[in-house]
């Protein structure tokens, strides 16, 4: 594989190609059972449903008060519904299709739990209302054991999050809104790892209920023309791209009118809920048509998800042990408040640092060992080796330096590290795609003339006991 193939498997995310054949197809969606959310005067209830039409009734636990955002358990066996009871108490239900039966999920009663899921492997992910300083709530991303034990934060959202989507690999995409209000959808691991920003937010407006279309590289998620809305236009976005509005691999689904919980059961229909005159519905959307498919007389239908099993986890190897490097990108350096926000085309190069001993004094200390030009646009994209303690120091123009870290990190073999800049807030993520250093393969360190050169550089038993017992290992029983 070339560099750039690696990277470009990295930062679409490998998974992709996969998760294009894990949404159902026509005919399965046929087979499907479909639990639909019904709302009338005497409140919210569960329908049973079939493609053809069958509708049978769900008994419904005892006092219980507004549904929520509904998921379907990853066996297929059934859906997570979050509610709110008569008294106010936000509450999780695990309702299984074949048993007919009721299950509360544990959760800290802390909480103010808006819609839960569980992922492929069994950990529970989902939205809740947790406390500001200032006494008001703010909506946040949270992963806990599947009884609801284990909570911890996984996210930073100045303006809170909702709607939390469980991919094929294993990452969790959501809504995460700006302190203004916007909403971009965000991609991470449910460990909290490898977040990136995949679309940014539609002007004012948020993006919601993002959700992979089958047999194409595309997502489907609701355009909303302000953050409070929870209906808006049905978009198809590339998600190589982010969100373009130029961009000919983006198209609108929807007609006119507003449309909620959308589900691609192929790659022609999407199956959502339709808000018409006041009241809702479920249609098909076939590209800018549209057909009915489920309504009722005397109630509105809030939203349908099938019950279907779920694909095991595929979540790739962040790391390849058969390389000695692995790669660092840095989207822009000009953002970077650390530096000052310097001038356009005032940077010149990125300098890498590594701890070495001294063969002469036995004494450790920072060594440069090569360095990577700085992109137009800021971006860095470089090879660096692997295991090894580093440093990263920003040289302008002039060849002084601006900016150098105090500590060090380690990129393990095959890992690709990225950061947004210097410095900047932990609610900021890297972008996919887009950057020059992306359009192209990874640099090679070069050593300037003038800096003195590696003084382990020749001295093959200093890359260490354990990277050769590594090596060994490999050699013998291939990549761990």
């Amino acid at each position: 594989m070339s560099y750039r193939a690696a990277m470009h498997a990295w930062i679409w995310f490998v998974g992709w190609a996969c998760c294009a054949c894990t949404v159902m197809s026509g005919a399965d969606a046929a087979a499907s059972d479909w639990v639909v959310v019904r709302r009338d005067v005497a409140g919210d209830t569960l329908e049973w449903r079939t493609w053809s039409g069958a509708i049978r009734a769900v008994a419904m636990p005892p006092q219980h008060g507004r549904i929520g955002t509904i998921q379907v358990i990853p066996d297929g066996s059934g859906v997570l519904v979050p509610e709110v009871d008569p008294h106010g108490r936000r509450r999780l239900w695990r309702w299984v299709m074949e048993t007919k039966r009721w299950d509360v999920v544990t959760v800290d009663d802390s909480l103010g739990l808006q819609t839960a899921l569980l992922t492929p492997d069994q950990r529970l992910v989902g939205i809740a209302a947790l406390g500001s300083g200032s006494g008001a709530e703010q909506t946040t991303l949270f992963t806990a054991e599947p009884d609801g034990s284990g909570l911890r934060r996984l996210s930073i959202d100045p303006g809170g999050a909702s709607d939390p989507i469980v991919w094929p690999d294993g990452r969790v995409i959501y809504t995460r809104y700006s302190q203004a209000g916007s909403g971009s959808l965000i991609s991470l691991f449910p460990d909290g790892t490898n977040a990136y920003l995949v679309a940014q937010a539609p002007g004012t407006g948020a993006w919601r209920y993002a959700r992979n279309v089958p047999g194409v590289d595309r997502i489907c998620a609701i355009r909303t023309a302000n953050p409070t809305a929870t209906a808006g236009t049905v978009m198809l976005l590339d998600p190589r791209e982010g969100w373009d509005p130029a961009s000919p691999r983006h198209a609108t689904v929807s007609p006119d009118g507003l449309f909620a919980y959308p589900w691609p059961i192929d790659r022609d229909r999407i199956v959502a809920t339709q808000v018409l005159n006041g009241r809702q519905r479920i249609v098909i959307l076939e590209w800018s048509a549209i057909r009915p498919l489920w309504s009722s007389a005397d109630a509105d239908l809030i939203q349908a998800v099938p019950c279907r099993a779920q694909p095991a986890l595929q979540r790739p190897d962040l790391v390849d042990w058969r390389l000695t490097h692995g790669w660092i990108y840095v989207q822009d350096l000009y953002a970077s408040g650390h530096l000052g926000r310097p001038t356009a085309g005032s940077l010149a190069s990125v300098r890498v640092h590594a701890q070495r001993i001294d063969p002469g004094t036995g004494r450790w200390g920072r060594v440069a060992i090569g360095e990577t030009p700085v992109e137009a646009d800021g971006s860095v994209f470089v090879q660096v080796p692997a295991r090894e303690a580093l440093s990263l120091e920003v040289i302008d123009t002039a060849g002084r330096s601006v900016g150098s870290m105090r500590g060090t990190f380690t990129v393990q073999r095959g890992e690709r590290v990225s950061c947004l800049g210097c410095h900047t807030p932990p609610h900021q993520v890297p972008m996919r795609g887009g950057a020059a250093a992306f359009r192209r393969d990874p640099t090679e360190l070069r050593l300037p003339a003038g800096l003195p050169g590696d003084p382990m550089a020749d001295l093959p038993w200093a890359r260490g006991e354990q990277d050769r017992l590594l090596d060994l290992i490999i050699s013998r029983y291939g990549n761990p």
